[in-house]
């Protein structure tokens, strides 16, 4: 009976001490992921920054992979071509602010137009946009180049989407001196890459864009004559409908190109 009573009572502080156990794991594992979450919620505050979430970086990521291996954004520019008369701007003066929006989703269309991120210009086009940024640098400002050379099959699309003959050239009635990589489209950043202030953002196409546009701030004023002071004085001209745009006064000696961008690159051994 004594033996029957010690048993009973084994098995059943065994059975007390097991569940306890299997108590005290599940709130330490509870507590775990609490701080696993509140790490991850932290982590996630951090990324916000960047990305908004994890799970963004990780479906950009997934886009990338998403590319042939042997894309063309793959492949490296070949600096040292000259195809027409275009020559790659950064193989001439590298402190160029190049930010080419046709290359990315950060234009009107919403999407890369270019295959390629390649600024090229002619020769003698930008030999005189040099000049013009040499005298911005001498005051602490560069020149950033949104668009340079455009191909002119690049022009017949963009005209699919804006027939307005304000801001995108007809491609059937002479194209845009950009298919003869003789037109920029550019603002000024200050010594640590801020834009300075002008009317709009680029390819805002509406009359705040347009330069007697008197709507505008002090600064925005005054930095836009700024701009437009220095282009005139080494070569550029301007169109009434985009402050941003320049073209070379000497645009019409160069016919228009349909060269891709992706011929700057090296070719595949």
């Amino acid at each position: 009976m004594l033996l029957l009573i010690l048993t009973l009572g084994g098995y059943a502080l065994g059975h007390y001490i097991g569940k306890a156990c299997v108590n005290n794991n599940i709130g330490i594992n509870s507590n775990l992921n609490k701080v696993l979450s509140t790490n991850a919620t932290l982590n996630d505050g951090k990324d916000n920054n960047k990305s908004n979430s994890n799970k963004d970086t990780v479906t950009r990521v997934t886009k990338v992979k998403g590319k042939k291996e042997d894309s063309d954004s793959k492949k490296s520019i070949d600096y040292s071509k000259e195809i027409n008369g275009l020559v790659v701007v950064s193989n001439y003066d590298n402190s160029f602010v190049i930010d080419l929006r046709y290359a990315t989703e950060n234009n009107f269309t919403g999407k890369p137009v270019y295959k390629t991120n390649v600024c090229a210009l002619q020769k003698n086009t930008l030999s005189k946009l040099i000049a013009a940024n040499d005298e911005f640098k001498a005051l602490g400002y560069k020149i950033k180049i949104w668009d340079g050379y455009r191909p002119a099959d690049v022009q017949k699309y963009f005209w699919s989407i804006v027939k307005d003959r304000r801001y995108i050239a007809s491609p059937y009635v002479n194209g845009s001196r950009h298919n003869r990589g003789t037109a920029v489209d550019i603002t000024l950043v200050d010594s640590k890459g801020n834009e300075l202030e002008m009317p709009t953002g680029f390819d805002q196409f509406n009359t705040s864009a347009h330069r007697d546009n008197a709507n505008i701030s002090e600064a925005a004023k005054n930095n836009l004559i700024l701009l437009t002071e220095v282009m005139k004085k080494h070569g550029f001209t301007t169109i009434e409908t985009e402050w941003w745009h320049y073209d070379d006064e000497d645009s019409n000696k160069y016919p228009i190109l349909n060269i891709p961008l992706e011929a700057f690159l090296k070719e595949e051994n």
